[in-house]
């Protein structure tokens, strides 16, 4: 993060990959605040169609499953699955 700075690409997968991490060590609050941070980073510089976005929404969703969220769950799963249309549509 340090050489990359915390908009990278590269960095924002790391963020994703240790969300992932404690995500299935059960720390689902840690998760759910590294997601976020991955998902915010990926939309500005990846944009929202990104499948790395696309991903991150999906695990974010899977979080929110966890802590008994499914409203908010099913909103981000919609979400994903929109952008994900408009992508394979261009």
């Amino acid at each position: 993060e340090r050489q990359l700075g915390p908009d990278h690409p590269d960095t924002l997968t790391a963020v994703h990959n240790i969300a992932a991490l404690h995500e299935r060590q059960g720390k689902h609050d840690e998760a759910e605040m590294l997601y976020k941070r991955a998902l915010t980073g990926r939309e500005t510089s990846l944009g929202i169609h990104h499948p790395g976005t696309v991903t991150t929404m999906k695990y974010l969703a899977g979080v929110y499953d966890a802590q008994g969220r499914d409203g908010e769950a099913n909103d981000l799963r919609a979400r994903a699955e929109e952008a994900e249309k408009v992508r394979s549509s261009k």
